[in-house]
């Protein structure tokens, strides 16, 4: 009776094990042996944004003559009271827009005279208000505009390097989607590959003569970010 009542035992246990086997051959086909496994991958992806300047910097020269250092200065002093004056109501009346950078004095060659000089930079808020400045000094003598360059805000800088660094994120997002297929996709990091690279179009261009120093700003400025995201699917 033990014997039968052994065996008895084993045949269930053989059904169940069996009967376990063939659940599990219906419910992973492909042989898993249980749920599958979250598996992870890394993608990197850059991603580019552009802005156009909205504000300009000047760099100008300001020379004042005479016969002797002071009267140099003093010259030198009065062309850039004028030159203050005029530029002040197109940089909002911000003092501290107009910066010097350098300071000469000098004896000039073959000649009884000094000439002072003096180099400074005016920086300009709206980059529409650039020609209009340009024409209303045009008429103060020995004042001269080295260059103009356009540039943006640091609210523009900002908002374009968040822009390209969403933009990153999606081409990775969107390379990882095609591996991944259906599955259920989850961030798990996100790495930025070292500072912002950024490219630089022309931005000014001086117009012809006879256009009373007018400038046109056409260009545009791009940065591009990269990241390099990890991903769980299953």
């Amino acid at each position: 009776m033990k014997t039968d009542a052994f065996l008895f035992v084993i045949a269930v246990l053989a059904v169940l094990v069996v009967g376990a086997m063939l659940a599990l051959s219906i419910l992973y086909p492909n042989g898993a042996q249980g749920p599958q496994q979250a598996r992870r991958i890394s993608i990197s992806a850059s991603g580019i944004a552009y802005a156009s300047p909205s504000m300009a910097t000047m760099y100008v020269m300001i020379n004042g003559s005479g016969y002797t250092p002071a009267m140099a200065t003093a010259n030198l002093s009065d062309t850039m009271n004028a030159f203050n004056s005029t530029v002040l109501k197109y940089i909002e009346g911000n003092v501290s827009g107009i910066t010097t950078q350098s300071y000469s004095m000098r004896k000039v060659y073959n000649r009884t005279a000094y000439q002072a000089t003096e180099f400074v930079t005016v920086s300009i808020p709206d980059i529409g208000n650039v020609s209009p400045l340009l024409g209303s000094i045009s008429s103060i003598n020995n004042v001269y505009v080295d260059q103009v360059e356009a540039r943006l805000s640091g609210n523009q800088t900002s908002a374009m390097i968040n822009d390209a660094l969403s933009m990153a994120v999606q081409n990775a997002t969107s390379q990882a989607r095609e591996i991944a297929g259906n599955s259920t996709l989850t961030i798990t990091n996100v790495s930025v590959y070292g500072t912002p690279r950024y490219f630089y179009y022309p931005l000014a261009a001086a117009a012809e003569a006879g256009t009373n120093g007018q400038l046109y700003f056409n260009g545009r400025q791009g940065v591009r970010e990269t990241v390099s995201i990890e991903f769980l699917y299953r």
